[in-house]
């Protein structure tokens, strides 16, 4: 896809193409910060042996049912990636704040654990 088809997209509100944006390492900027999903992604799957893809976290932070099948990786998310590359990671890929705080809140609420964006 190239890029201005996948800028397009986002400014249009069509669903972005997730392996693109890891593949050619999109980045957004954030104040002084380069960020990247391949960032998010390796600080969620450092810990573990199965790797999710962007994609796959993507529909973790949509379905919370989901999001209990793979806990680690979600408390490395929430626990780990700062709130900032938290919000970015979410806009990169269509979700809004409002959904990814809904994630953060059902996600503490089923693990006990405190995470910055569901206080």
């Amino acid at each position: 896809m190239p890029h201005a088809a996948a800028a397009r997209n986002l400014v249009e509100g069509n669903q972005p193409d997730v392996d693109y944006y890891v593949k050619y390492y999109i980045y957004i900027h954030d104040g002084d910060e380069m960020i990247s999903p391949a960032l998010v992604l390796t600080t969620v799957n450092a810990p573990y042996s199965k790797q999710l893809s962007a994609e796959e976290l993507v529909h973790c932070l949509l379905d919370h049912a989901a999001a209990k099948t793979v806990p680690g990786h979600m408390s490395s998310f929430f626990g780990d990636v700062k709130p900032e590359l938290q919000f970015a990671f979410a806009d990169l890929f269509g979700i809004t704040r409002a959904q990814l705080v809904t994630a953060a809140k059902a996600f503490s609420s089923y693990s006990g654990e405190p995470y910055p964006l569901a206080a």
